[in-house]
């Protein structure tokens, strides 16, 4: 069977993919550590149905959680608890600290 690789593969920064690591860590509402796996997986090159399957999702949920990621809308990506939590640069720099 072929390997199926999605367009976006490699679509976030180094940056961009250590923030959503983080903040897939500490989030602990399990639909939005959904829509952070799935900016992750569509990094890893895996496609919108694909990733639907894995997450038992719509494949249009999917892509709805792109474009919304892609607008810049993090509200749709971020837990709205996360605001009274460290924000991940916050997470990172603590992360930094340690010895």
């Amino acid at each position: 069977m072929p390997v199926i690789m999605s367009k976006y593969k490699g679509f976030l920064s180094l940056n961009q993919r250590a923030e959503i690591i983080a903040e897939h860590r500490y989030e602990k509402n399990a639909s939005q550590a959904d829509r952070l796996k799935a900016m992750l997986l569509l990094d890893d090159g895996y496609t919108f149905e694909q990733i639907a399957k894995l997450l038992l999702l719509d494949d249009q949920t999917i892509r709805n959680y792109l474009n919304n990621f892609e607008k810049g809308e993090t509200k749709e990506i971020q837990s709205n608890t996360s605001r009274e939590r460290l924000n991940i640069k916050e997470l990172l720099m603590l992360k930094q600290e340690k010895p």
